[in-house]
């Protein structure tokens, strides 16, 4: 039976930078046990060149939470071992880039790591505190910046596509976007966003005039994407779900969907 990824934006995806998509609260996690990342014999390729004082340094960065700790262990060529300490960060969302930011790092002797999807404040503060580290050490943190990470197999690309998903967005703000263009990059069979609020004029209409802001509907990367590859907007407006359905196996194989009537309160 095809797999349905239902993304719930409201629920999962807490991204202070964006202006929709609806609200949700999150729970920190408590400090952190530690976490280490170490450099496996063939994953790192010194310079042969003494770059760092070799030891271990430690480092805070400010996440999406508060400070997120962490030590850098060095060789003299090369950096050995990340080992991430206290955070404050929600358990689940930040877990990826905990694990997969230091792996890079080291894999490839590199700060040009690009930022997990989803927790991007927790990624950042992983390659500051990094960074920071790397500057004790004696080394460039700019050099490092300015290193080219490998690209990896075409796996990740693959993800969806080798599970013949269809996507089901729920959200129509700006992480649903992002959430419908990361689905397509990943290769999905189908994509559908649905927005709860009516579609907006595609012009001003009378009552919203210059110079106030413009409450017009915007078609952004992620529904463009959409339209260039599927041919049709991926937006179901006034939409919302009302129950999902699992096979037996306990996984989500269907959504109920609900059609909503905006109505104005009366006095």
């Amino acid at each position: 039976m095809k797999k349905m990824a239902a993304i719930l934006l409201a629920a999962t995806l807490i991204l202070s930078a964006c202006g929709g998509g609806g609200s949700a609260a999150t729970t920190a996690a408590p400090a952190s046990t530690e976490s280490t990342t170490a450099a496996e014999t063939t994953a790192v390729e010194g310079s042969g060149q003494k770059t760092y004082t070799s030891g271990t340094y430690t480092a805070s960065a400010q996440g999406n939470n508060g400070p997120v700790e962490l030590s850098v262990t060095f060789s003299e060529d090369a950096i050995t071992e990340i080992t991430i300490g206290k955070h404050g960060e929600t358990t689940g969302i930040s877990d990826a880039a905990f694990e997969k930011i230091p792996a890079a790092i080291i894999k490839n002797q590199s700060l040009a790591v690009d930022a997990i999807s989803g927790a991007t404040y927790t990624s950042q503060a992983i390659l500051d505190a990094v960074a920071d580290c790397v500057a004790q050490a004696g080394g460039d943190a700019e050099a490092l910046r300015a290193v080219a990470v490998k690209a990896e197999e075409e796996e990740e690309n693959a993800v969806l596509a080798d599970a013949d998903t269809d996507v089901l967005v729920i959200g129509g703000g700006d992480t649903g976007n992002d959430c419908v263009g990361t689905s397509i990059r990943l290769g999905c069979k189908s994509v559908t966003q649905l927005e709860m609020m009516p579609k907006l004029p595609d012009v001003r209409a009378a009552d919203n005039p210059w110079p106030v802001w413009p409450r017009v509907c915007k078609t952004d990367y992620g529904q463009q994407e959409a339209i260039a590859k599927f041919g049709h907007d991926p937006r179901i407006y006034q939409t919302t779900v009302q129950e999902f359905v699992k096979d037996k196996s306990g996984n989500v194989k269907q959504a109920k969907i609900v059609k909503l009537e905006s109505k104005k309160e009366s006095d």
